[in-house]
Order: structure tokens, then C-alpha cells, then sequence
């Protein structure tokens, strides 16, 4: 069960994912995984995010004795409030489809978790309408630089449902180019 000192230190992490002014480093650190979820007409419908907080930021939320009792229950109020405050951001993502930049419909099925020790959220983001690109790109950065958002290094994207001949290409950030970008492209 969360102790009040950790349901404060929690309700920390919504200011932490507004994207105050970083100085030039990070303050947070999140390892992303996502798909991108297709209908069975070949569409675009959702992506589907999974993110990894840093053992900093879970270690000031948990404690090692609660890490194997603490519930998707128990954590349900923190999940809500980090959506809440990456809405601001929209997610720090720039969905565009054949040029033209998409918009997102509310999250769906989001909650928290610990898995492997780190502090997890999972959510999905419908797109507002399902879309049929030839090319799709995402565009992942806070620009702000206070939230370093990395690639999972092993197979950070997938594709759900797609049409056979649609590919997939994964760009991480570096010190030249400060967006994660994923391109999908389906001739």
C-alpha cells in the first residue's frame, strides 16, 4: 500500500512530464516501446505505448519491499495523473500521414506497473479518424529536453495487423538529431 510520503513524491510526476525548462540536460528518463496498430482494412487506427521510468524516479515512488505487492489498483491515481499532464504534450509525438500532421482522440486503456523493477505506463492513442497512408511517420522528442525519451534497444516498434507489403524504419536520437523517428511506408 502507498505510504502518504510516496503518494507525494508521486504526485510529482505529472509536474516532471510538463516540460519545464531542462537547462540543457534531462530531469527524466524514459526507455519507449510501441506499435503501431492497424484495423483489419489495412488502416491506421492506434499507437500503443509502453514507457519505462528510470530507477530514479521509480525508486522515489517505491520502495524495494512494495515492489512485488504494488497493483495495478494501487497505482491507478498515478496513472491518471501522468495522462492527464502528457496530454499538455501531446505525448510528445507528431503523428503525420502522407504530409499532413494527424490528431489524436482521448487515450484509451492506460495504467501503471512495475515490470523489472521499473515503474511502467501502458496506453494507447487512437488516431481521430483511421487513416491509409503510403507513408506515416512519427516524430518522438520532448523538445524542451527535459524528458529524454530513448528507443527500447530491443525491437522498440512493431507493427499489428499491418498489410503484408507495409515496412517499418526505426531512427533513434542522437547528438545531431534530437527526435526518435519511425517511419512506416505501406506501397
Amino acid at each position: 500500500m502507498f505510504g502518504a510520503r510516496r503518494l507525494q513524491l508521486a504526485a510529482l510526476i505529472p509536474w516532471l512530464l510538463t516540460g519545464q525548462s531542462a537547462a540543457a540536460h534531462p530531469h527524466l528518463w524514459v526507455t519507449l516501446r510501441g506499435e503501431i496498430v492497424f484495423s483489419p482494412d489495412g488502416k491506421i487506427d492506434s499507437l500503443r505505448y509502453v514507457w519505462a521510468f528510470d530507477e530514479s524516479l521509480t525508486a522515489s515512488v517505491t520502495t524495494r519491499t512494495s515492489e512485488t505487492t504494488t497493483t495495478r489498483e494501487e497505482l491507478a491515481s498515478l496513472a491518471q495523473a501522468n495522462i492527464d499532464a502528457l496530454k499538455n504534450s501531446r505525448f510528445f509525438t507528431r503523428a503525420i500521414s502522407d504530409g499532413h500532421e494527424l490528431k489524436f482522440a482521448s487515450p484509451e486503456d492506460y495504467w501503471m506497473s512495475l515490470e523489472k523493477g521499473l515503474l511502467t505506463l501502458h496506453f494507447a492513442l487512437p488516431f481521430a479518424g483511421q487513416i491509409k497512408p503510403l507513408r506515416f511517420e512519427l516524430e518522438i522528442v520532448d523538445p524542451s529536453y527535459f524528458t529524454d525519451i530513448k528507443l527500447a534497444e530491443h525491437i522498440p516498434f512493431v507493427l499489428i495487423n499491418a498489410p503484408p507489403q507495409c515496412t517499418l524504419q526505426t531512427y533513434r536520437q542522437t547528438w545531431m538529431r534530437t527526435e526518435n523517428r519511425i517511419i512506416v511506408t505501406c506501397p
